[in-house]
């Protein structure tokens, strides 16, 4: 700009313009010398061509200087989370503005660039592998732009790895009578909270929650698992407990609610009430005008 000589040309044919509307090169001496141009449909571009020599011209000459938008990128997400060793893994996308392209991309990994510097390559994409050490990290990028090699550093990016989803429910057997239920708990390790219960009796899925609700089943053996989903969407599948329910009633009888509730069996509710008239020593009778308690041997004659 504002040079006494413009430009220095062997004579030889040499391109100077992008063609419209890119245009070409800013030359300082050009109203002087083309004083009646006009700009071309508000394009930033002169009408008449700037002849260097008669092999040269730049036929779309600029009517200002060549300045590009600042250079600037950022990476998205922001944030991740990941289980340890799961088949996860979270991309980085890397959005610049401004500059002239091509861009130069490099990726860093905790800050540490003689360490854990990633790749340096025209690709605007990073992977994070859940294979990584359970931790808390930090990405970003940088950006060449251009001849003039401009620099940019983009937004900083957290990463979270969690240790592994685990589950077991214990106890891991049990032993019921009829009109007893079932209680198991779960200890849950690892994992994204929070996290979605869903019970399994007999491969069938089952009310939900960190304990096996209340319910009453009929005599047989059953087997019981836990499904846990945390946030991110890892599944873990617990141990397999085992329900044993038996008709036998220990000495001393067992406590018979009147009224139960089974998604299982509706029917149980009659079941129940049976085994509560089963276990009475005695029934009731009217004599006199007075209710007196007599034995089940007892005849009723009276």
């Amino acid at each position: 700009m504002n040079n006494t000589q413009q430009v220095q040309s062997d004579g030889l044919p040499n391109t100077w313009d992008n063609g419209y509307p890119s245009g070409g090169n800013y030359w300082s001496d050009y109203q002087t010398r083309y004083p009646n141009a006009a700009e071309i449909d508000s394009s930033g571009i002169w009408n008449t061509p700037y002849v260097i020599d008669s092999n040269n011209t730049d036929y779309y000459p600029l009517m200002g200087p060549y300045s590009p938008l600042a250079l600037s990128v950022s990476i998205s997400p922001s944030s991740a989370t990941l289980d340890f060793n799961q088949s996860q893994s979270q991309t980085f996308t890397a959005t610049v503005s401004g500059g002239v392209s091509p861009y130069a991309y490099k990726w860093f990994l905790n800050g540490e660039l003689n360490y854990t510097e990633i790749t340096s390559s025209t690709v605007s994409l990073w992977n994070f592998s859940s294979q990584n050490p359970i931790g808390n990290y930090t990405v970003f990028v940088t950006v060449m732009s251009g001849p003039a090699m401009v620099f940019a550093e983009s937004n900083t990016a957290f990463i979270r790895v969690n240790p592994s989803l685990s589950v077991t429910i214990s106890p891991r057997s049990q032993t019921l009578y009829v009109g007893q239920s079932p209680h198991f708990t779960s200890i849950v390790s690892g994992g994204t909270p929070p996290f979605t219960y869903q019970w399994y009796l007999n491969g069938r899925p089952f009310p939900s929650g960190p304990i096996i609700p209340y319910t009453v089943l009929p005599p047989g053996t059953y087997s019981v698992y836990l499904n846990l989903t945390d946030s991110i969407g890892i599944t873990a599948k617990s141990n397999v407990a085992q329900i044993t329910v038996t008709k036998s009633v220990p000495v001393g009888g067992v406590s018979a609610p009147i009224t139960t509730f089974s998604l299982l069996a509706p029917w149980l509710s009659t079941v129940s009430l049976l085994a509560a008239a089963v276990l009475l020593k005695g029934f009731i009778t009217k004599k006199k005008g007075k209710w007196e308690k007599q034995p089940l041997s007892q005849k009723r004659l009276k």
